[in-house]
């Protein structure tokens, strides 16, 4: 996070003309979305309860039944049952 925003800073400083701002738009738009993504991960739960898994970020919130999950559970990845 750092390193993109001392690379905006540094783009901003050093090129000249026009370009200049596609550039630090560029890298502050990366910045923006590091950070968005980073906090998403920091802040990202799964709970457990009665009712199934419950997926909580910082954005969104997601809840699967028990029978999917453990419907799931039951098939390997292969889509054969696990023994």
């Amino acid at each position: 996070m750092l390193l993109l925003a001392g690379a905006t800073v540094a783009v901003g400083l050093t090129e000249r003309g026009p370009d200049r701002w596609w550039w630090v738009g560029g890298f502050a738009v990366s910045s923006v979305a590091n950070f968005l993504g980073t906090i998403n991960s920091i802040y990202g739960r799964v709970l457990r309860t009665a009712r199934g898994l419950e997926f909580r970020t910082f954005v969104s919130r997601h809840r699967e039944a028990a029978a999917s999950v453990a419907e799931r559970d039951l098939v390997g990845s292969a889509g054969r049952p696990t023994e």
